[in-house]
């Protein structure tokens, strides 16, 4: 099942042509990032509205949000499998990656409890 997930992302996928597209996805733990440019290797559930990930945070215990975007200095974009049309809540705008065959950059990491952005 994992392989055939990947394979619907990875070959026919979204790509991202908007450069301006930032997705937003919430963690629970502090983190030390040694780098802004990240490949994600596993299921990543983001969402492209800052008002669900707010929300979202602030329900579960998410205290943190990655703002995450297509790194455009590796040739080819990343792709995503926009969820919205299945799920049962459309309005999440939820978008998922897999695979890490391209990198996503992270922009900023922000602090949902405490209103704080940490601008890398």
């Amino acid at each position: 099942f994992g392989r055939l997930l990947r394979e619907l992302i990875e070959c026919f996928g979204k790509k991202i042509y908007n450069k301006n597209i930032v997705f937003y996805h919430g963690i629970t733990d502090e983190m030390m990032f040694i780098e802004t440019t990240m490949y994600f290797h596993c299921p990543l559930s983001t969402t492209t509205s800052i008002e669900v990930a707010i929300a979202y945070s602030n329900n579960n215990d998410n205290d943190y949000l990655l703002e995450l975007s297509d790194d455009d200095t590796v040739l080819g974009m990343a792709r995503y499998f926009d969820c919205c049309w299945l799920s049962d809540f459309g309005n999440e705008y939820e978008k998922f990656f897999i695979g890490g065959y391209k990198p996503l950059k992270i922009h900023t990491v922000l602090d949902a409890v405490l209103g704080r952005n940490y601008c890398n």
